[in-house]
């Protein structure tokens, strides 16, 4: 992956914003906040390697995993996923873990947390709403959507995208 730790302040910062940006689009016009983060770092860092089968695989994430709410966040957990693909260790060497890995998410999760008032789907929902709408429960995606969901959620998935970023930028994720 290039290493963008050597562009100049105001690319960087433009980078990071992209990613927060393209978070937001796709959220408030598609959906599947796990999905949504990956397309935007994968939009902003195409070398990131983030491809149709890692985009596919997160999105059972969506809504605090299976829409449970119960969940960590997908916005969250999609960034962790990308944190992954640049430290996690290969399979080919699970004897070995990295704690550069954790030590990264843990920031993101730390910064994120301190946002949104916690990691679950339901902790981010009662920050952004007063109210957790239970996506599996009849009745509840209305009030959701009629909270202008996608869009509030929105910034949290170009949240979780933008802090992703931010890391890239630093020189902390390769």
């Amino acid at each position: 992956m290039q290493d963008y730790s050597k562009l100049p302040p105001e690319e960087k910062q433009a980078l990071v914003q992209k990613a927060y940006d393209r978070g937001f689009y796709y959220e408030s016009t598609f959906s599947n906040c796990g999905q949504c983060t990956l397309a935007a770092l994968s939009d902003v860092f195409p070398d990131l390697g983030i491809d149709d089968k890692i985009f596919k695989a997160a999105f059972a994430l969506g809504g605090g995993f299976g829409q449970s709410t119960l969940g960590t966040c997908g916005a969250l957990s999609g960034a962790g996923m990308a944190i992954s693909l640049l430290l996690g260790r290969e399979r080919s060497d699970m004897a070995h873990g990295t704690q550069e890995c954790f030590d990264a998410a843990y920031e993101v999760y730390c910064q994120f947390v301190e946002k949104f008032g916690g990691c679950r789907c339901h902790d981010v929902q009662t920050c952004l709403f007063g109210t957790c709408y239970r996506f599996r429960e009849e009745g509840q995606l209305d009030g959701y959507l009629a909270s202008d969901g996608h869009d509030k959620c929105g910034t949290v998935v170009g949240t979780a995208a933008a802090l992703v970023a931010k890391l890239i930028v630093e020189g902390k994720l390769k």
